[in-house]
């Protein structure tokens, strides 16, 4: 038997490999399209170059915030003064887990999200930061139980930063920190530069990130987070861009003036009325046990009170309509409120609020939900002109109307950008920025790909054009190790690639030559029943001298979860599936005199590359004394193995 020796080490490897003094490696979000790329470095020029360039995009349109209250995508997209587009996805990134349906005893978290950059002129896409959390090495591995954040770093950015100057940014995210609760980040485009500003803590400023941030008074920034021990009021926080002091501000149930209903659970964003130094919000609950009404508040920032401006009564419901889930305020100094749902025709209103007299009075009645409409969204409302723009909750669904406008001068409503599978997409993303008239917007499914698209919605015209589409065909994301077998160089893609027939984002090989530089996809086939979330996962496999590859692969299927021992041919491009295991992590195989090992459960299974068999597999004690075989392994030059195990 084998002589394993298993200690406790933390081991992280960067795979190479030479060819005609030459080493190759991969870029996860590196290259001409932030999608990934081979590096080459020429050790007798000692030169750097990027060999190869994935193509695609690095974003898939499903990889944005979930609202779960109401089941919206907020997304983020923005126009900064450069010219140029920004915004966030709150899950895109190596390893990235969108569904987990593991036993409850398993706890994953590995929503990284990016923050990233769209040229407007032709639409690439350029990856600025990635946010770990505590996916501590981009692994893809499921953990016993939850992890604190690697060094606190934060993750799952939500909502469109807010450029506070020419250039910088400041932003937030759902998850990560020293609270594992989210937190505020600064991102600098002059240098590149990111800073983790401040973590929120559960049990000083709350929980459930509610509303993106705005400015106020001074160099404040405001927020408001959703829930604190365990009460759904709304909890209104700053921080100071000057100092980058975190502050908590106020419970805003806590109302001191006008009517003293304690309207509950926040919801849309906040305005800043700097005449009055007040920011107003809404509430969707009459109060924490209604699941109806809502209304309209007030922090007057200068006295340090809440006051319950209106509330929508039982009533009120079938004239002003029910559930306040947006804000904004127009140019004639009165604010709009959406509802979605009672009033006329049972599917929300528009208010128009007259602050000074306290009046609301409904403008609007939302036509009812049917075959062209869902119910109205709060998410993503902007003023243009004398118009609001606002959408629908369009949930995937297709020749749905996405998106609504009402102008407040003439009273004129209108529904507009039906939704298509089959050109720009389904599932309109509840965000968009204004830019020469048109509008720019995303979707999560259809179009190339059934992934989704960034498209132009021309508001004379009313034609709609694919800017980019989100598709990824040869895979999204390389990683792992590189490895050569003659002329051609194979590398994993962990993400993305197209199938027309089956599900996506289950990622593949791409082969390149590297004498024409020409390259091919052999993709992964999984069955699936979520589109669009990623269906397996894969990392670097073993190279052994029999032309073929080892890996293993976490496989999702329906409600299922598996693993695999997989064998790649570099010759025929077949893909065999060895042995379905159990309790075995997403890492590198070890090859060993034509033997292939890796660690699974309590055992380090053996498999012969030259019968083609398992053998009997090497047991290393209890799990109670020795823990589990999930970490990497790593031979030594004294032909022992060593790794580390899940306690």
């Amino acid at each position: 038997m084998k002589n394993f020796t298993f200690t406790l080490l933390a081991v992280l490897l960067l795979s190479a490999t030479t060819h005609s003094q030459k080493m190759f490696w991969t870029s996860y979000f590196g290259g001409e399209n932030s999608n990934g790329a081979i590096i080459q470095y020429d050790l007798v020029t000692d030169q750097l170059s990027t060999k190869f360039s994935l193509e695609g995009s690095p974003i898939n349109g499903a990889d944005v915030f979930l609202n779960t209250d109401s089941w919206e995508h907020p997304g983020a997209l923005m126009k900064a003064q450069d010219g140029f587009y920004y915004g966030v996805t709150t899950l895109a990134s190596i390893g990235t887990t969108n569904l987990d349906f593991a036993s409850s005893n398993l706890a994953e978290n590995n929503a990284n999200g990016v923050l990233f950059k769209i040229d407007p002129s032709n639409y690439n896409i350029k990856i600025l930061h990635v946010f770990e959390g505590r996916n501590e090495f981009i692994s893809g591995n499921r953990v016993k139980v939850a992890t604190d954040a690697y060094e606190n770093n934060l993750s799952m950015p939500v909502y469109a930063p807010i450029e506070v100057s020419p250039g910088v940014f400041y932003g937030l995210t759902e998850e990560g920190g020293t609270s594992d609760r989210g937190g505020i980040y600064k991102f600098e485009v002059a240098t590149g530069t990111y800073s983790h500003i401040a973590s929120f803590d559960k049990a000083v400023h709350g929980e459930g990130v509610h509303s993106p941030l705005v400015a106020g008074d001074g160099d404040n920034l405001y927020g408001v987070l959703k829930t604190l021990n365990g009460n759904n009021n709304g909890y209104l926080y700053k921080i100071n861009k000057a100092t980058n002091q975190l502050n908590f501000v106020k419970d805003l149930s806590d109302a001191t003036q006008g009517i003293l209903w304690v309207i509950n659970n926040p919801r849309g964003s906040l305005v800043y009325n700097s005449s009055l130094n007040l920011l107003v919000g809404v509430k969707d609950r009459f109060d924490e046990n209604s699941n109806w009404g809502g209304g309209c508040y007030a922090y007057n920032i200068t006295t340090d009170k809440v006051e319950n401006r209106f509330t929508i009564t039982f009533g009120d419901l079938s004239v002003l309509g029910s559930n306040a889930v947006g804000i904004v305020r127009g140019a004639n100094a009165k604010y709009y409120i959406i509802t979605m749902s009672s009033g006329a025709l049972d599917n929300g209103t528009i208010i128009e609020y007259d602050f000074t007299a306290n009046v609301p009075l409904k403008v609007h009645d939302f036509p009812a939900q049917g075959a062209n409409n869902n119910r109205p969204s709060g998410e993503g409302l902007q003023v243009i002109g004398s118009k609001i723009y606002g959408f629908y909750q369009t949930s995937g669904d297709n020749g749905k109307n996405a998106m609504w406008s009402f102008d407040y001068v003439n009273q004129a409503f209108n529904s507009f950008l039906p939704s298509n599978e089959n050109t720009f997409g389904t599932g309109i993303i509840t965000s968009f920025l204004f830019d020469n008239g048109s509008i720019i917007g995303s979707s999560m499914f259809g179009g190339l790909g059934d992934v989704g698209s960034i498209f132009e919605y021309n508001t004379i015209s009313q034609a709609v054009t694919i800017k980019k589409s989100n598709q990824a065909p040869k895979g999204r994301n390389l990683v792992g190790g590189v490895y050569i077998q003659d002329n051609s160089l194979w590398a994993i893609t962990n993400k993305g690639g197209e199938n027309a027939t089956e599900f996506y984002e289950t990622g593949g090989y791409v082969k390149l030559d590297l004498v024409s530089d020409q390259s091919e996809f052999l993709g992964q086939k999984f069955t699936g029943s979520f589109r669009n979330f990623q269906q397996a996962f894969q990392f670097s496999g073993v190279d052994v001298a029999n032309n073929k590859l080892y890996q293993i692969v976490d496989v999702h299927q329906s409600l299922a979860r598996s693993k695999t021992f997989v064998q790649q041919d570099l010759i025929t491009n077949q893909k065999i599936t060895l042995k379905t295991i159990d309790d075995a992590f997403n890492t590198s195989p070890i090859y060993l005199a034509g033997k292939v090992y890796y660690g699974s459960g309590t055992n380090i299974e053996v498999f012969n590359t030259s019968t083609g068999q398992f053998e009997t597999p090497s047991t290393i004690a209890a799990e109670t004394a020795n823990g589990w075989v999930k970490g990497g392994l790593i031979k030594a030059s004294n032909n022992k193995f060593y790794g580390y195990p899940l306690i």
